[in-house]
């Protein structure tokens, strides 16, 4: 079930990352799951197309991104995160459908938001 309306994304994806995490030290297929399925539900449901998610560092209705175009999409450690679970969850699985989101959002968004010559950020990639 999907319980991420309303939530803070950044809060919930390093809670994924332990469970991930666990699976890699117990093989507890519980944990293994719990990060797919989130994996699952982030990447197709709660996601833009350059990989990033959340408007203003919170996830809102599934599917429904249109509504959520603002000044304030796609928090960069968002995806950074979902770029750690990502790895992962392929290392585990070698699951070619994982890379093909992880070549996406660095691509996409991370590189996208860093500057060549001063090597700074941006926090938010505006999706409007």
């Amino acid at each position: 079930k999907d319980i991420l309306p309303g939530l803070h994304s950044n809060t919930q994806i390093p809670k994924i990352i332990g469970s991930a995490r666990q699976y890699e030290l117990t093989g507890n297929s519980k944990d293994e799951r719990i990060a797919e399925f989130f994996w699952t539900t982030m990447v197709n449901h709660h996601s833009y197309a350059n990989g990033g998610n959340s408007s203003g560092e919170y996830l809102s209705t599934p599917d429904k991104l249109n509504d959520r175009l603002t000044h304030s999409t796609c928090e960069t450690c968002n995806t950074y995160n979902m770029l750690r679970l990502t790895k992962m969850l392929y290392q585990t699985s070698a699951d070619v459908h994982y890379m093909d989101y992880y070549e996406r959002a660095l691509y996409n968004h991370i590189l996208s938001t860093i500057n060549p010559v001063q090597g700074g950020f941006v926090y938010f990639t505006p999706m409007r």
